[in-house]
């Protein structure tokens, strides 16, 4: 999807970039404070989906809920007080 450390250096890619910045993580006060768990779980798949991603990290220390994803990591005989890995299901084939 996107991410703060793999900034494009041309300026296409910076502009596609920055798109994918700003619809990921809005600049409003709910995003601000929950991060990605601010979105519904349905809203997250269609983002992964749009982008082609295939799993989502939350950051734990901003997420106010649980997301109904499957998650990956930490497993239940784990913990991660920073973030959790989920997986995107895969669209149902027509």
């Amino acid at each position: 999807m996107a991410n703060w450390k793999d900034v494009p250096q041309d300026a296409r890619g910076l502009l596609d970039w920055k798109k994918r910045i700003d619809e990921i993580y809005p600049r409003d006060r709910e995003h601000h404070r929950s991060d990605l768990a601010a979105f519904s779980d349905a809203e997250l798949i269609g983002l992964a989906q749009k982008y082609g991603a295939r799993y989502i990290v939350v950051d734990k220390t901003h997420a106010t809920r649980r997301i109904g994803l499957p998650r990956l990591y930490p497993t239940v005989l784990e913990d991660n007080l920073s973030f959790e890995v989920y997986r995107v299901p895969e669209l149902a084939k027509l």
